[in-house]
């Protein structure tokens, strides 16, 4: 019994190495080891193992293994004919190349190759997981067949003003499994064909009406469209004005603490108060002039993701900053961290310049302005949006024949038809106010907000205010809500900065 324990582990140990040899590229397949599980044997002569070695369930067997072998030789075959089939040549046109493997490139490239459209995916960082944690509202990802890759779910979320004014809103909120989520997205893309390649494009050369990509390693890939998903800090994508963003900065961490006084089933979606910051007027001063709030993910009694957050600014407030408050608020609410699994640092670009709608490369993402320059809000709308620009890109490219120009135009023109364009030019003037206020102000605009119909501030955030009548009548409805002294800072931000252009999003 002990001789056939010793004979399948090197029986496995060499199907191991047999199968991993001529794995290049980054041309992921499903490893043989993730197969092999792991039960305590009962078989009291084979003691001294503790584990007998099982596969899918069954206890192994020379049978089952060549068959699993065989299996797994074939899915690589399979998997390798798709990759050659592409990359067979330099000079191969495929259709498209999406530079960036973050949400909305994978996105992009699932709905693009669900279309069986040819696609390659380039990526630095193909492999590692997304660097930011997304939160977002669970009638969103049920719209869009994805709530398998939320966890945890609140069944509520929690807004807390000041200490007298708190909401529960009737909404229930998940956490993006963010590992899931791009496991789940990048095994459709593989299945229909795209190409991941791990590199970074250093230039894009329009040839005779294509495009090559060329990386770092000066490899080469032609293709008839280019998309830029590389995020906020693109390189390709060029605004027709200078960008001047505001910026969203939050500093967070995910630990286990020895108890927390945050509801198991309520997501803390805004904390306003700032108790801990009245040790001093300098800290009450700057609590006051650069507002911050709390964002609180309660995983279990013992695991929270927390988050002190600059909602909009410029310039930036610091990371630094964000950490001494947070830890200064931890304090405060008697919370001791026993362990740090994961920092974040987030910085979101909002509102800004629009990216120039005539350029040859389209952006996708945060590299075409598409986060909410009010809320920061994009996860969910480049998961609805992604079919929408595939079926463009798709028509645009049913002849096999390359891309004029007027088709890249429609292209942009569907990204950004004239009703989503004054419908940011609404949410930035919404923005643009926020990062000028200071804390009591913003606590009042948010009351006023969520005073409204759960309908109305819902479909502010959900990009759902696309008519000009929907924005009028919501504005109006908001400006009823606020105390005369905010009524007063909004009409003169609306005459100083506003202008036409925001006449222009509730008329026209």
């Amino acid at each position: 019994m002990a001789f056939l324990e010793i004979y399948y582990r090197l029986k496995i140990d060499r199907c191991q190495s047999f199968l991993r040899r001529d794995i290049k590229d980054n041309v992921r397949i499903r490893a043989f080891d993730l197969r092999i599980c792991q039960r305590r044997t009962s078989c009291p002569r084979c003691y001294s193992f503790c584990n007998r070695l099982f596969m899918k369930g069954d206890t192994l067997s020379k049978k089952s293994l060549k068959s699993s072998i065989s299996t797994e030789e074939q899915k690589e075959k399979k998997e390798n004919t798709k990759q050659s089939s592409l990359l067979g040549s330099v000079d191969k046109v495929v259709d498209v190349v999406v530079i960036g493997c973050g949400p909305a490139g994978l996105a992009l490239a699932r709905a693009l190759s669900e279309r069986n459209l040819q696609v390659v995916c380039i990526d630095p960082n193909i492999n590692k997981p997304w660097k930011n944690n997304y939160g977002v509202w669970l009638d969103r990802m049920e719209s869009l067949q994805l709530t398998d890759c939320l966890s945890p779910i609140w069944s509520n979320t929690r807004i807390h003003f000041d200490n007298n004014r708190t909401r529960l809103l009737p909404f229930a909120y998940g956490k993006v499994d963010r590992n899931r989520m791009k496991k789940r997205l990048m095994n459709i893309c593989k299945e229909n064909g795209v190409v991941f390649w791990e590199d970074s494009v250093e230039d894009i050369i329009q040839e005779q009406s294509y495009y090559s990509c060329r990386t770092s390693q000066q490899e080469k890939f032609t293709c008839r469209l280019v998309v830029d998903a590389t995020g906020h800090f693109n390189s390709f994508v060029k605004f027709d004005t200078p960008h001047d963003p505001g910026f969203q900065v939050a500093y967070g961490i995910d630990v286990e603490v020895s108890r927390h006084p945050f509801p198991i089933d309520e997501m803390l979606l805004m904390d306003f108060r700032d108790s801990h910051m009245e040790d001093s007027l300098e800290a009450k001063t700057q609590s006051s002039m650069f507002p911050t709030f709390l964002y609180a993910m309660p995983m279990s009694s013992t695991r929270v993701f927390l988050e002190e957050t600059s909602l909009i600014s410029k310039p930036p407030v610091t990371f630094e900053h964000l950490k001494e408050r947070l830890l200064k608020r931890l304090r405060f609410l008697q919370i001791e961290v026993k362990n740090i699994f994961e920092e974040e640092f987030c910085l979101i670009p909002m509102g800004g310049s629009m990216p120039s709608l005539s350029q040859n490369i389209l952006g996708f993402g945060g590299s075409a302005g598409m986060v909410h320059p009010a809320t920061g809000y994009m996860f969910s709308r480049v998961m609805e949006m992604a079919p929408v620009l595939a079926k463009s890109i798709e028509n645009s490219l049913l002849h096999d024949e390359p891309l004029s120009k007027n088709k890249t135009i429609s292209i942009w023109n569907e990204l950004w038809s004239h009703e989503r364009i004054l419908q940011r030019d609404f949410y930035q003037f919404g923005g643009e106010y926020l990062s000028k206020i200071p804390l009591n102000d913003m606590r009042d605009f948010f009351w006023a907000f969520f005073m409204l119909s759960d309908k109305e501030w819902k479909d502010f955030l959900d990009f759902n205010l696309i008519g000009s009548l929907q924005r009028l009548l919501f504005g109006l409805h908001l400006f009823s809500k606020t105390h005369p002294a905010l009524r007063l800072s909004l009409m003169k931000e609306a005459l100083q900065n506003g202008k036409l252009k925001l006449l222009k999003s509730v008329i026209f």
